[in-house]
């Protein structure tokens, strides 16, 4: 619902176009790498961090606040915060793969 919004917010020329592309990007990198480690043998399934949550809440506000105010100062503000902490919470998922999950998943048998 919120990407839906994203890009209605940039088909009305609201947002520039690397907000939907930076967003859409990501969330496709974090759908496929969920199925990827899901479908392996050990079906693991990320946890959600403390930072996810928060950077789905700040989208859920800039999305918000750019509705009702559009190409405001806040609304600037939160997109950009959003933007970051979504960013950040995809790099601390990669983080948490490769320092505890991917080093369980190798093949111990070669």
């Amino acid at each position: 619902m919120l990407l839906t919004a994203i890009v209605t917010l940039y088909v009305d020329g609201i947002l520039p176009l690397i907000i939907p592309v930076i967003i859409i990007g990501k969330e496709l990198l974090m759908v496929y790498g969920g199925l990827f480690l899901y479908f392996r043998k050990s079906k693991v399934v990320m946890p959600a961090n403390k930072v996810g949550k928060s950077a789905t809440l700040i989208y859920t506000a800039a999305v918000f606040v750019t509705i009702i105010f559009p190409m405001s100062i806040a609304s600037i503000l939160l997109l950009i915060a959003a933007v970051v902490t979504k960013l950040t919470a995809m790099g601390i998922y990669l983080n948490v793969y490769y320092k505890k999950i991917k080093p369980d998943t190798i093949d111990k048998t070669t």
